[in-house]
């Protein structure tokens, strides 16, 4: 996706931890550490969290439950993707303290939108379904 916006990038297995190196406006690199935050991972736990101990005690089908779990792993990969995609950009353009304020700012946010939004419809949807009966 970088790469159809016109931002060079590359895979760098120099360390531990895989890396990206992106070459910004200014000339210089940016090498962003691919850790388990950034990839979503710890929003997507917590979600399971709050998933598993308030929507799963509820009435209910099973395999409900189970696709609206899927989804909020969908989303929550997503979010993750389009927040690191809005850091990378205001790095390429604005430089590397850029992408700092950007991944602080937008971490929050779209970790606490996606989460509350997707918990809230299938809570919607699993009383919805129970009314319904």
């Amino acid at each position: 996706m970088l790469s159809s916006g016109q931002i060079s990038a590359a895979k760098s297995f120099a360390s531990e931890t895989p890396q990206l190196v992106i070459r910004l406006l200014d000339g210089s690199d940016l090498t962003l550490a691919l850790t388990w935050q950034r990839s979503g991972l710890g929003s997507i736990a917590i979600f399971t969290l709050i998933f598993l101990f308030l929507l799963f005690p509820l009435e209910g089908s099973m395999w409900r439950k189970i696709v609206w779990l899927e989804v909020g792993f969908i989303l929550g990969v997503t979010w993750s993707f389009i927040r690191l995609s809005i850091a990378v950009l205001a790095a390429y353009h604005f430089g590397a303290g850029a992408f700092t304020v950007a991944e602080f700012l937008t971490g929050p946010f779209t970790d606490f939108f996606w989460i509350v939004s997707v918990w809230a419809l299938a809570l919607s949807a699993m009383i919805s379904a129970k009314v319904n009966r």
